[in-house]
């Protein structure tokens, strides 16, 4: 079950005292769920780290480090390359760039748990600000403000996230999902 490798992950990174935000799909679904509102498809977990504090090389130490309670296999992704770090039994040491991604996925799901470092359009510190506390499969973290997320979703400017802001539109004046966009 990765929900196992995600909570021994972020305890990892707590224990080490690596500051971290949860980010993205899953991040907005919680906020929804606290709403009682209609939540999304998602096929991963994202965690954002500051570059000024946190290098992909520090958080790999850490990664190396660990004993993960299911198998494995942990894939680097950046602008124009993706590179194997872990394969299920050995370790690589690549040169990696300042910004990408850590993907940590089990052989057989699809689901999958990101490390991610780069620009999200809000400076880290800013969001740190607005997280608020939560637990995440038992594990204290920090969980961006609902604000911040969307606005994350504008800067990444894809369509998949212009679709759901467009789908998470609110009527002002009635709070409720504006007609036609619920359930779709």
């Amino acid at each position: 079950m990765l929900e196992e490798t995600i909570a021994a992950v972020m305890a990892a990174l707590n224990r080490h005292k690596v500051p971290f935000i949860f980010f993205g799909m899953q991040a907005i679904n919680i906020h929804l769920g606290r709403e009682r509102r209609e939540t999304f498809g998602t096929e991963d977990s994202d965690f954002l780290f500051d570059l000024a504090i946190s290098a992909p090389t520090d958080i790999l130490k850490i990664l190396k480090m660990m004993s993960f309670p299911e198998p494995v296999f942990v894939v680097w992704k950046e602008p124009g390359r993706s590179i194997t770090v872990f394969d299920g039994w050995k370790w690589k040491s690549p040169r990696l760039s300042g910004a990408g991604t850590f993907s940590i996925c089990t052989p057989e799901g699809y689901y999958h748990l990101d490390l991610a470092f780069g620009d999200t359009g809000i400076p880290f510190q800013e969001v740190w600000k607005k997280s608020v506390r939560i637990r995440y499969f038992g594990v204290p973290i920090r969980l961006a403000h609902k604000d911040h997320l969307l606005e994350m979703k504008r800067y990444a400017g894809r369509e998949k996230d212009h679709q759901l802001l467009v789908r998470l539109k609110l009527d002002e004046r009635s709070g409720k999902a504006r007609r036609g966009m619920r359930g779709k």
